[in-house]
């Protein structure tokens, strides 16, 4: 999502055509939220969020009733010109012409921005030509910055640094900017000397039109921290992936919807999924983002079906798929497009096709499903599908499936891009099933440019968890030389049935329980830290626009479900 410029905010707010005294307001209102509020501009409309629900009226009259309140009008010159009973509105605003409306709303196009930063949410004042853009410093539980002693402040990509002298976490920082309409993240540097202690970078936002709040959290580096604030309700089968230009989508086991806001660091209650058969169950399929902003509920494990929410509208709809497969695929393996258009599901049940959902819909509205050419060597239920990549170009590139439960078949088989080359199986004849899985550097021992290596770690074989791993070589595609992989026997420190990768430039960490593993994704190394999530089994990990990762969902070691959400920032060295 971009926020609008300039020329956006004379369409979201314009003189009426009726009255010149008068002014039109596009809105976008989400209905339900823990409190009415006025959030900014959001893709061409003022976003308003309402603790009112969409029933018989409420929502219009709390609408009217907030914005009278914030222009300090009467409520009868607010008025609904179209959209009464839709999410998106047209408002007739009387007796305000648009310019003074826009002022009264702080969404001027204002010659100066004044941006505060703080800890404490402590504003300074801006002058008369200036608007005030305070933003929030949320810090992990439990975190101790008493050392810190200086800041930077960064912002991109106008490549300005600013350093300030602070005394711990008590601090408020003030910058004076132009605005532009260029694309703009603000990232925060706390630091002891030249030490870093902790870092955070915002969401992308437009200065001359910012969010209404923004929000950084700030932890340290190359570490799992924990997020502020306990969930009442935890479930342990929550599903969770980006909602691009947004933030995190969060789907409950019992199909209620949550979105993360990537601005303000805040969670606002969505529509309820519930198809006339019934939400699928957490282990079946998966939830996957779109390249229109959108996400999908897709599964398959009984028969192929898809639902999908639009966060703007917060709406779930019924995918209309073309020619379905009618083949149950419970267990499958997949992984999507970089381009975020297609879901590729791999096997499953008794299948060993490979099968394509396209995300985006046909000329008739419906969304296509294409079985590709290649053929598994078995069903590989529960195995672990990661795209290989290669640095140097696209040749050689494809989908690595590893593990599954069949005792009869080889651990790894790689199925190319490219549907002329065949699919490659190689490695003993195991079950091994929970393994997680991340490409390490490339160059390997071989050194030749383009040769690859991927590290799969935990899981369970023998029926029981394992502290093994792999490590799986795609030589040079040049060399027309077959992969290969090699066991390591006990590389965690205990057991993992399912860790969770996390990865910066220098390391991959692996968290399971009270593990913190760094593994050195050269030398495959190991130190051990205890971590900050008890987190043994379940949940999902999303890399979000801040660069920071949530991990949330899944059991500790005791069966109950875990009641925080967890926070993974890379590694990167002090400014």
């Amino acid at each position: 999502m971009s926020e609008p410029g300039g020329d956006d905010l004379r369409e979201i707010v314009r003189d009426s055509a009726r009255d010149r005294t008068s002014s039109e307001i596009e809105v976008q209102v989400v209905p339900r939220a823990s409190r009415s509020r006025i959030v900014g501009p959001h893709d061409g409309r003022l976003k308003i969020q309402l603790a009112a629900p969409p029933v018989d009226g409420a929502a219009n009259e709390a609408l009217v009733d907030l914005l009278a309140e914030t222009l300090h009008i009467p409520r009868g010159a607010v008025s609904v010109l179209r959209g009464a009973t839709g999410k998106r509105k047209t408002l007739h605003i009387d007796g305000l012409g648009a310019a003074e409306l826009r002022a009264r709303l702080g969404l001027n196009l204002s010659p100066a921005l004044s941006l505060t930063l703080s800890a404490l949410l402590l504003l300074t004042p801006g002058c008369e030509s200036t608007t005030d853009f305070p933003i929030r410093v949320v810090f992990p539980e439990d975190l101790d910055l008493a050392r810190a002693d200086n800041a930077v402040l960064r912002l991109s990509p106008q490549d300005l640094d600013i350093t300030y002298d602070i005394k711990g976490a008590d601090f408020s920082l003030e910058l004076q900017l132009e605005p532009d309409s260029l694309t703009s993240t603000l990232t925060l540097y706390l630091a002891q000397g030249p030490d870093l202690l902790a870092w955070g970078r915002s969401a992308p936002f437009v200065l001359a039109a910012p969010p209404a709040e923004l929000a950084l959290y700030v932890s340290p580096p190359g570490a799992l921290s924990t997020f502020p604030g306990t969930i009442t309700s935890p479930d342990p089968e929550v599903l969770a992936c980006p909602a691009f230009g947004r933030g995190m989508l969060l789907f409950n086991s019992d199909g209620g919807t949550g979105l993360f806001n990537n601005f303000d660091l805040t969670t606002e209650i969505g529509a309820t999924l519930d198809p006339e058969h019934g939400v699928p169950a957490a282990s079946d399929g998966a939830l996957v983002p779109d390249s229109a902003g959108g996400v999908w509920r897709v599964a398959w494990a009984e028969q192929l079906r898809a639902f999908r929410y639009e966060p703007g509208d917060d709406e779930w709809t019924t995918a209309t798929i073309a020619d379905p497969s009618p083949a149950p695929r419970p267990g499958a393996a997949h992984v999507e497009s970089a381009d975020l258009e297609r879901v590729l599901i791999f096997g499953g049940g008794e299948q060993r096709s490979v099968i394509e959902l396209d995300l985006v819909p046909d000329d008739a509205g419906a969304y296509t499903v294409t079985t590709l050419p290649q053929q598994l060597d078995s069903p590989r239920r529960a195995a672990t599908a990661l795209f290989l990549l290669r640095s140097d170009g696209d040749l050689g590139e494809g989908v690595v499936l590893i593990g599954g439960d069949d005792e009869a078949t080889s651990l790894a088989q790689f199925i190319p891009a490219d549907p002329d080359d065949p699919p490659v199986s190689f490695g003993p004849a195991m079950a091994w099933t929970g393994l997680a899985c991340a490409q390490l550097d490339q160059g390997g021992a071989a050194k030749e440019a383009d040769h690859v290596r991927v590290l799969c770690v935990g899981g369970t074989h023998g029926g029981k968890p394992t502290p093994d791993a792999i490590v799986l070589n795609f030589p040079s595609f040049a060399a027309n030389l077959v992969p290969n992989l090699e066991l390591m026997p006990d590389f965690l420190a205990e057991p993992a049935s399912e860790p969770r990768l996390f990865a910066d430039n220098a390391a991959i960490y692996a968290q399971s329980g009270v593990q913190w593993l760094r593994i050195d994704r050269t030398a495959l190394t190991v130190e051990t830290q205890v971590s900050a999530s008890t987190r043994v089994r379940g949940g999902h990990s999303v890399l979000l626009a801040t660069g920071a990762t949530f991990l949330v969902g899944g059991w500790a070691a005791d069966e109950r479900a875990v009641d925080h959400w967890h926070v993974f920032v890379p590694t990167l060295a002090a400014p």
